[in-house]
Formats: structure tokens, C-alpha cells, sequence
């Protein structure tokens, strides 16, 4: 199951997506939150009832997938809480190369930072070093306190995928990341699966620009303990035929197409564009 949020002519709605169709749930109920934070709130974290209602929705309640304006399916989140040097291969790319932490670097990220799937991400005028990360998302469906690495899961509601880029020259000023982290409309986020029933490979996630390979996560590729709980968890649930995953929303990148740092990497493969 997919959840989406999508703009209308009356507001927000939250929908499911049913392969090139998604049921408009405030069509098919207009009792149901139009925020999928507050639907998870009022559900403690469940969401088997919206999957029940998708599968009885009248003919009215579908619509066109093609077409569909998307918003962040969580419109107002609590809190956005990111985990740094978190894929060995990412670590290894770095200064710390020969230094593996023990211990995932935590930052945080503002709402005005994100933008909703197929809007374009923007580089801000003072730096050209807007960088892409590929990244998995974990959606926190209900309270949770002192958990362990057998129960960490237990909370989750589902999972997504993000761009989630940073302006790495602001990034590197000071040892908090968080002023090249938050940047306006700097970071993007697809769509929430369901966490018993996604498509999310359990292989990693890929990020491309114009057809390249630019970069690839293993999932179950984690340096330390505390941030392969969840992902381990993810590859259990998850399990299924490996499918790579689009940025959902990519910089924009002007009329050559792709950023500086897409050129630099692109040309040390020996792909740049010319």
C-alpha cells in the first residue's frame, strides 16, 4: 500500500495508490484526516483501517494517478530527525574513511527545508555545492519511549525514500550540519508505502540524474549497531524484487541539466557530459 498527499481544488487530500489510479479518501470518507500525521495520530499508528476503506471506495472516489499535484504526506511532522555517516559506503567516501564512527552523527531538518514529490529542489544562489543523498525514510506512527533494538520497529508506520540533499560548503563551516542541511526547498520526499506490504527493495535505494547512475545505499551496509536496527527491520518486512528508486525530487539543475556536483562525479567515472 501506497499513501500519497495531493493538492485539489478544496485542499489537501491523502490518497492510495492503486496502480495508475489513487482513491481519494476524503471522497471515499470525508471523516478521514486530510494529514497523514494526524490520521496516524488518531489510529495510534495503525493503518489497516485506510486500507480497508481504499478496498470499498466507490468508482467516484478514483481518480488518475497521472496528473496529481503531490504535498509531503506528512504535513506537519513533529520533528524531522536525520542520521548522518550512516552507510559505510558513504563513510568511506569521506574524511573519516579510515576512522569508521561507532556512533551515527544526528542533525535535524525544518519543514521549509523539504518538498513534496516531482517538485523541483532548489540551489541557493550563495553556494554551487548543492549535493544529492539518497536516503530511506522511516515514518514514527505512534509515541515510543525507551526501546531496544528488539522492539525499535515497533513504532514505525512506514517507509519512504528521500533526496535529501545538502549544501555541503555550508555544511562544512562548522561541526553542526545543520546549516547546510536546511537550505528552503533543498531536500525532497516521496511517497509513504505501508511498512507490512511495500515494493521497497531490500537491496538499497538508488539515486540517478538523466539516466546516470549517480549513487547507491546498501541497506543492510551500516557501520554501527544503532542505525542498522531499523533498516534491518525494513529488509524483513520488505522483502521483494529489487527495485530502484528515483530520486523523488531532483535539484534544479539549469540548462546543462545537472548540478556541479553531478558534473564532478559524472566525470570521474568518465561520464560527463561534454
Amino acid at each position: 500500500m501506497k499513501i500519497v498527499s495531493f493538492e485539489s481544488p478544496t485542499g489537501l487530500r491523502l490518497g492510495v495508490v492503486e496502480g495508475d489510479q489513487v482513491v481519494d479518501l476524503q471522497a471515499a470518507d470525508p471523516k478521514v484526516p486530510t494529514d497523514l500525521g494526524a490520521l496516524l495520530a488518531g489510529a495510534n499508528g495503525d493503518l489497516s483501517g485506510i486500507k480497508s476503506l481504499a478496498g470499498r471506495a466507490p468508482a467516484s472516489a478514483r481518480r488518475p494517478l497521472k496528473g496529481l499535484k503531490y504535498a509531503l504526506p506528512v504535513g506537519r511532522p513533529g520533528k524531522i530527525i536525520c542520521l548522518g555517516l550512516n552507510y559505510l559506503e558513504h563513510v568511506k567516501e569521506g574524511s573519516q574513511r579510515d576512522n569508521i564512527p561507532k556512533f551515527p552523527t544526528i542533525f535535524m531538518r525544518c519543514l521549509t527545508s523539504m518538498v513534496a514529490h516531482e517538485s523541483p529542489i532548489i540551489r541557493p544562489r550563495v553556494s554551487e555545492t548543492l549535493d544529492y543523498e539518497a536516503e530511506l525514510m522511516l515514518i514514527v506512527g505512534k509515541p515510543a519511549k525507551h526501546l531496544t533494538m528488539a522492539n525499535a520497529t515497533s513504532c514505525i508506520a512506514g517507509y519512504s525514500c528521500s533526496n535529501e540533499g545538502s549544501v555541503r560548503e555550508f555544511q562544512r563551516k562548522t561541526t553542526q550540519w545543520d546549516m547546510g542541511k536546511n537550505f528552503d526547498r533543498t531536500g525532497g520526499q516521496h511517497d509513504v508505502p505501508g511498512a507490512r506490504d511495500a515494493g521497497l527493495s531490500h537491496a538499497g535505494h538508488h539515486a540517478r540524474a538523466r539516466g546516470h547512475h549517480l549513487h547507491r545505499h546498501a541497506v543492510g551496509r551500516r557501520p554501527c549497531p544503532q542505525a542498522r536496527s531499523g533498516l534491518d527491520a525494513a529488509r524483513r518486512h520488505l522483502r521483494g524484487r529489487d527495485r530502484g528508486h528515483r530520486h523523488p525530487a531532483q535539484p534544479d539543475r539549469g540548462r546543462e541539466g545537472l548540478t556541479t556536483c553531478d558534473r564532478r562525479r559524472l566525470r570521474a567515472a568518465g561520464r560527463a557530459d561534454k
